[in-house]
C-alpha cells in the first residue's frame, strides 16, 4: 500500500563447495627425512577412545622402506607408505602407517592427492576426520569384495558403532579424496575426483566429533600379509580453510 514501509530480511547459506572468500593451504609430502615430517606438524600418534595414545608408526625393519621424498612422474613429490595390515572398523584399532596432522578451527576442506592401485581384500587407503579410534568420518579408495571390488566409499563410526555411508564403484588409481565440512549445518560431506576438477558426492553425514584432527592411513587387512607389500604414494593434502 502507498506511504506503508516494505520491510524485507534477506539470509544467506554458504556452502563449502561454493565460491567464496577462502584460502588454501598445501601440504607437500616432499620431507628429505622423518624428521622433518614430523617437524611439520604430522603425528603417528593415535588416540584410543579413552584418551591413552597409540603409536601406529611401523618398527619392524622387514615391512619395507618408507620414502618420504621420490619423483613421481604424475603427482611429483611423495611419501611413499606401505600398507602394512591393520583397520579401524568397530573394535580392530590396529591400524599401522597412520598420519595426523592438526586442524585450523575454520577449515571447511580437506582433499588428499594420491595414487594407489588396491588389488585384493581390504587394501586400503584413507582421509579422515578423527576424534579417536572409535569416533571418525573417512573417504577411502579401496578394493573391498563386499563393495563390488575396486571403489570409493564413506564410512564414519560413532562410540564403536561403525556404518557404511555409501560405497561406489571406482576403478581410477590417481585421484583425490575430498572432505567438506559446512560451518553452518556442521554437515560433513565426502567427494573424490579423477582431475581436482570434476568432484562426484559420495556421502553425506552429521555426525558431531570433537577435538578433530586430519587424518590419513593405509592398510591391507585385519590379517598379515603373505604377498608382496603394496604401498600408496601421497602427494598432498590441501586444507581450505574461510578468511
Amino acid at each position: 500500500d502507498e506511504l506503508t514501509s516494505l520491510v524485507v530480511t534477506n539470509t544467506a547459506t554458504v556452502l563449502t563447495n561454493e565460491p567464496g572468500p577462502l584460502e588454501t593451504n598445501s601440504l607437500f609430502f616432499n620431507y628429505a627425512d622423518r624428521t622433518a615430517l614430523l617437524a611439520d606438524g604430522w603425528s603417528f600418534i593415535a588416540r584410543n577412545a579413552d584418551g591413552t595414545p597409540r603409536n601406529t608408526e611401523i618398527t619392524d625393519t622387514n615391512i619395507g622402506a618408507v620414502a618420504y621424498a621420490q619423483t613421481n612422474a604424475t603427482l611429483g613429490e611423495v611419501l611413499q607408505v606401505p600398507c602394512d595390515q591393520g583397520d579401524l572398523w568397530s573394535s580392530a584399532n590396529n591400524t599401522r602407517n597412520s598420519l595426523f596432522h592438526q586442524l585450523p578451527t575454520n577449515w571447511v576442506s580437506m582433499r588428499l592427492a594420491l595414487a594407489f592401485a588396491p588389488s585384493q581384500d581390504y587394501q586400503q587407503t584413507h582421509l579422515m576426520l578423527y576424534q579417536d579410534d572409535d569416533n571418525y568420518v573417512e573417504i577411502d579408495r579401496a578394493y573391498n569384495s563386499f563393495g563390488g571390488g575396486q571403489s570409493v566409499a564413506a564410512f564414519a563410526e560413532f562410540s564403536q558403532t561403525p556404518s557404511t555411508l555409501n560405497v561406489l564403484g571406482v576403478s581410477v588409481t590417481n585421484l583425490l579424496l575430498r572432505l567438506d565440512r559446512d560451518p553452518v549445518s556442521g554437515n560433513l560431506t565426502a567427494f573424490y575426483s579423477p582431475d581436482a576438477v570434476n568432484w562426484t558426492q559420495v556421502a553425506q553425514t552429521s555426525q558431531t566429533l570433537t577435538n578433530t584432527v586430519l587424518g590419513i592411513w593405509t592398510g591391507g587387512s585385519v590379517q598379515p600379509y603373505t604377498n608382496t607389500l603394496l604401498t600408496c604414494d601421497l602427494s598432498r593434502v590441501d586444507i581450505v580453510t574461510t578468511n
